[in-house]
């Protein structure tokens, strides 16, 4: 698996990975529209939420913000590098569903 090379620059405005319009122009068309913050694997527990931050194609500005900041951009890189079934570990999942469930 090739690892982008982080920090990248984010895509010209417009241009989506997958051509999908911003979240914020979707959610003023149809406000019970639903973004998804994963849009490569919204089902699957992986590191393509990573991978998306690191082509510069995050949901949220909070998300690019973690590659942005020198602080996160080496966490970010770690789960990069992460193969997708490492990912999975229960570990991870514990955390991110406990975090779910912070106030």
């Amino acid at each position: 698996m090739t690892v982008p090379k982080l920090p990248l620059q984010t895509l010209p405005a417009g241009r989506h990975l997958l051509e999908a319009a911003p979240a914020e122009q979707s959610c003023v068309r149809n406000p019970k529209w639903q973004q998804r913050l994963d849009v490569f694997s919204p089902y699957k527990f992986d590191n393509s939420f990573f991978l998306a931050l690191a082509y510069g194609d995050g949901v949220l500005t909070s998300d690019m913000a973690l590659v942005r900041d020198n602080r996160t951009l080496p966490i970010v890189r770690e789960y990069v590098r992460r193969q997708p079934d490492r990912f999975s570990s229960g570990r991870i999942a514990r955390s991110m569903i406990k975090l779910s469930y912070a106030p």
